[in-house]
């Protein structure tokens, strides 16, 4: 588990190429970013024991995703 979330986090980073140096790095994800998280959650396989975790995590996925979607 921590090693998709780690892959996720790769991904959202190379998708958003903002200097660190910078500081422009923003800790708020967008609706790109959220639908990707949604995405990997749905190609990816879980045990019988995370089944739970992952659905609540979703749920909150997706209330953030309409959150952010509804502010632009």
């Amino acid at each position: 588990m921590i090693k998709k979330v780690m892959a996720l986090i790769d991904k959202i980073n190379k998708k958003n190429p903002q200097s660190k140096a910078e500081g422009s790095l923003s800790n708020s994800l967008d609706d790109q970013d959220l639908i990707l998280i949604l995405n990997m959650i749905k190609e990816s396989a879980f045990k019988g024991s995370d089944v739970e975790r992952i659905y609540n995590l979703v749920i909150k996925v997706q209330n953030q995703l309409k959150d952010v979607q509804s502010k632009s």
